[in-house]
C-alpha cells in the first residue's frame, strides 16, 4: 500500500514509547482513531535520502466520524434525513468496524 511506510512507523512508535510519550500508559488503544499527517522536508541526516518526511500533526479518537452521516450530526437531523445511498456506505462501515470489534474482544477473551 501507498503508506504502509507511515503505518508501520506508527506500529512501532506505539510499541516503543508513544503511549507512554502521551500519558497513556496502560489505556487501552480506541477502537476508531485518526492520525494526521503533515508533510516536511527531511532534518535529519538518516532520512535524507527521502523527499518527504512526515510527522503527526495530531490524534484524533474523540470525534472521528463517518463521514456518510456527519451531514445530520448535531441541529434538527436525524439518520433519516440522509440518502439512502450514504445510508447504506455509513452502516456498511460501521457494520465492518463492529464485527472487527467483536473479533477483537473474542480474542481477547480467549487469550
Amino acid at each position: 500500500p501507498k503508506y504502509a511506510d507511515l503505518l508501520a512507523k506508527l506500529l512501532n512508535d506505539i510499541e516503543n514509547g508513544l503511549m507512554e510519550a502521551l500519558d497513556l500508559k496502560g489505556e487501552p488503544l480506541p477502537l476508531l482513531w485518526t492520525c494526521d499527517y503533515i508533510p516536511k522536508d527531511p532534518e535529519d541526516a538518516a532520512t535524507a535520502s527521502v523527499d518527504t518526511e512526515y510527522v503527526v500533526g495530531e490524534f484524533n479518537c474523540s470525534c472521528v466520524g463517518v463521514s456518510k452521516f456527519q451531514a445530520v450530526c448535531g441541529g434538527d437531523k436525524t439518520l433519516a434525513d440522509v440518502s439512502d445511498e450514504d445510508y447504506y456506505d455509513g452502516c456498511k462501515l460501521t457494520d465492518l468496524m463492529g464485527a472487527q470489534a467483536i473479533k477483537m474482544l473474542d480474542k481477547l477473551k480467549s487469550a
